[in-house]
């Protein structure tokens, strides 16, 4: 048995959490045992979480007992300078790293930090792989770029296409910084103007909900709904034309994908290291420059004034991008020989001291408690 310990997030739904929810189930019964950890007791909206911990020592006590075992820090980083610090009293914790957005103060920093404690990194979508082997080009073998993986429906029968009115729908994170969801209010705007029929349904939580509903004030085709379960989400993906995201910057963009496995045509931002190079505009979704809510509307009206079949024919093609890169069948194999080669890996060696956590690094004081710690 292979213990594959991977941190995840909280009662929010993320793309993240979404993806590992997949590779638990995936695993399910084989020879490897996938344990959550986190501070809070739930992810991706209501799955439960193995290990729920409220301090960087009983992060330790954690995996000092797990071991021997791989570890996805994810954002998390300090858990890879615990795992150097457990390795040296003769543990045997091997890190795996995966950048989740393209972000410098996020990940790429933080990874270059903790570089010497990190035995395998995976990348999402070629870019975040080629900015990896740039920033470590003795390491490039140590690097795979391998997509984010999704239960992938049937494709079943043909999907009914609404289009007059044009049914949107964003669902993720409602959040200002990588988001951009502010500019979901400004394209409904443009709509309004372009005389475009449609309905925007943004299904979420996060910390910008409040100012966006103030964006949004006095619209009557957009509804601001809250979080729902993740089942829920899909079941109801099926009912809308077009899925709409106008991220500044994206690891993946998962939510992107669960709409196109379900034929809804995809318009969105060419997010940097997101999944947007899945799409060949025009043919199966649709892809404008970030903050380009001119081009967007445009797109949109354009969609509304489709036939059927021209919008179909769009959908299937998303469809079969998503069915052929994001089938988490495929991909967690592939992942899961990451893992292997990860966990044979030779112990990687500490370069920074007596150092585990990287001093004013993204979430070295995530549980407000690291400086009274003694590492």
């Amino acid at each position: 048995m292979t213990n594959l310990i991977i941190w995840t997030g909280n009662t929010l739904i993320g793309g993240v959490d979404v993806w590992v929810k997949e590779l638990k189930t995936l695993l399910e019964g084989s020879r490897y045992d996938l344990i959550t950890i986190s501070d809070g007791h739930t992810f991706a909206g209501s799955e439960k979480i193995d290990i729920c911990v409220n301090s960087w020592g009983r992060c330790e006590k954690a995996l000092k007992r797990l071991s021997p075992a791989v570890v996805m820090p994810n954002w998390m980083h300090p858990l890879t300078g615990i795992c150097a610090k457990l390795n040296k009293g003769g543990a045997k914790l091997r890190c795996l790293c995966m950048p989740h957005s393209d972000s410098d103060e996020e990940y790429y920093a933080p990874l270059a930090w903790y570089e010497s404690g990190i035995s395998k990194f995976v990348a999402g979508s070629p870019y975040c792989r080629d900015k990896l082997a740039a920033r470590f080009p003795g390491r490039v073998n140590d690097i795979s770029h391998i997509p984010y993986g999704i239960t992938i429906p049937s494709a079943g029968p043909e999907k009914k296409y609404s289009l007059r009115p044009l049914k949107l729908a964003y669902f993720g994170r409602i959040e200002q910084k990588q988001k951009n969801v502010f500019d979901l209010a400004a394209l409904a705007a443009l709509l309004d103007d372009k005389g475009v029929d449609y309905s925007l349904d943004i299904i979420g939580s996060g910390p910008d909900k409040a100012g966006l509903a103030a964006k949004l004030a006095g619209s009557k085709r957009v509804r601001l709904s809250g979080q729902v379960p993740h089942r829920e989400i899909l079941a109801a993906l099926t009912g809308y034309d077009a899925f709409v995201q106008v991220s500044k910057y994206e690891g993946f963009g998962l939510s992107m994908i669960e709409a196109m496995a379900r034929k809804v045509i995809p318009c969105v931002t060419k997010a940097s290291g997101g999944a947007s190079y899945l799409i060949n505009n025009g043919m199966n979704g649709f892809t404008v420059d970030i903050g380009d809510m001119e081009a967007m509307a445009s797109v949109l009206k354009r969609i509304s004034c489709m036939g059927p079949g021209e919008a179909a024919a769009i959908g299937s093609g998303a469809y079969r991008a998503a069915a052929g890169n994001c089938d988490i069948g495929r991909t967690g194999v592939e992942f899961m020989k990451v893992v292997d080669a990860c966990m044979d890996s030779p112990g990687c060696e500490w370069s920074r001291g007596g150092t585990y956590m990287m001093p004013g690094g993204w979430s070295s004081d995530y549980f407000r408690l690291w400086k009274k710690l003694t590492w």
